[in-house]
């Protein structure tokens, strides 16, 4: 019954792949304590009506799993590995969420990131931990083996794979950024000591990290950045070579606020290209207020390093101003810089502006 559904999945996507706009399109959808297995169900059968290719769904939520875990408690309301089929029914390809250094829980607060005033990366939402910080990754590691292997996703897609920062709120027809810089803990502070020796860089253990990260600035930055790729690149190696990796990449140009891409979330675009398939940039562009042309330098820029999935926003993210023309829009500039596989933020979203006719239409040749 599996293989029948699996080739028959295959005819129907191939047919509609002929008239469409986009060779795979994806939808993220968010499980949370409050998703009923029913209403999980009703949006499967909604996105299917919507001819998206790919469900992308976190199987984590804070300490609860969406599959038989060993490692969290398992969900009494939604069990994925259960609703394959179902999956399967609705011709959809499964894509894994994984937010990496984001938590929520107050157990992680003593690892969170540390700015260099001393606070911690706790302020807002976006709680996030300290990427140096061996335990916490080799956690996060055994997490995402075991999601995978529970649940054999096409798509493994890597979330907040960087340091903090609130990108989504920074308006980029402007100048004037004040970026916080993490990490600053006494955890860095130390290994990126070890590593000015590794690296026979002269210094007194008595400078402060602040002369540190100053007089050895490259190196400080080329540290970080490691820190970031090195996860990634521990990833490709556990998970089934089979999956294909996608990084969710922050929307910026190496130009943009001189190069805050690399020196302040320390994604390295070259470094993360090497064991990914493709880099994902979150191209919500009402929200950051970009314009046609900063959509397509950030294409442009990014795709020089990686095949791009990228992801648009499919309705407001808060409070920006949204229309229906927009998501219409950033479709024709993606197929005129020959993107050919994109992902939407989020269903929810999508179908508070658009019904599936609609949607189709705007996807079509």
């Amino acid at each position: 019954m599996l293989k029948y559904l699996l080739i028959l999945s295959f005819m129907i996507s191939t047919t509609f792949s002929q008239t469409e706009m986009f060779d795979e399109i994806g939808v993220k959808y968010y499980l949370d304590q409050n998703t009923s297995l029913n209403s999980f169900r009703e949006n499967l059968r909604q996105i299917k009506e919507y001819r998206i290719s790919i469900l992308f769904v976190n199987p984590v939520k804070g300490d609860s799993a969406y599959y038989n875990s060993l490692l969290l408690n398992i969900s009494q309301k939604i069990n994925l590995e259960n609703e394959q089929n179902n999956i399967l029914e609705n011709l959809l390809d499964l894509g894994l969420i994984m937010p990496i250094f984001l938590e929520q829980n107050e157990n992680y607060k003593s690892i969170l990131a540390v700015n260099k005033n001393g606070e911690r990366a706790d302020r807002t939402w976006q709680k996030m931990i300290c990427p140096s910080n061996s335990e916490y990754k080799s956690q996060k590691l055994k997490l995402i083996k075991e999601s995978t292997e529970k649940l054999h996703p096409k798509y493994l897609l890597l979330d907040f794979i960087r340091f903090p920062v609130h990108w989504e709120e920074i308006d980029v027809t402007k100048s004037d950024y004040n970026f916080e810089e993490f990490c600053f803990c006494t955890n860095c502070i130390n290994r990126f000591k070890i590593y000015l020796k590794e690296n026979s860089k002269e210094f007194n253990d008595s400078d402060s990290f602040s002369i540190l990260t100053n007089k050895f600035q490259t190196d400080w930055y080329k540290w970080r950045s490691s820190l970031i790729s090195d996860f990634v690149k521990n990833v490709r190696e556990i998970v089934d070579p089979n999956i294909q990796i996608i990084i969710n990449t922050i929307p910026w140009t190496a130009e943009f606020a001189d190069n805050s891409l690399y020196k302040i979330t320390g994604q390295d675009l070259s470094q993360l290209a090497q064991y990914s398939n493709f880099l994902s940039p979150m191209i919500y562009n009402k929200k950051i207020n970009a314009d046609d042309q900063f959509i397509l330098e950030i294409i442009k820029d990014q795709g020089e390093f990686q095949n791009l999935f990228p992801a648009f926003q499919a309705g407001k993210v808060t409070s920006e101003q949204y229309k229906k023309e927009d998501l219409e829009s950033v479709f024709k500039l993606a197929k005129s810089m020959l993107i050919k596989k994109i992902i939407l933020f989020d269903f929810n979203r999508l179908k508070e502006n658009y019904t599936s006719t609609e949607f189709m239409r705007i996807t079509s040749e």
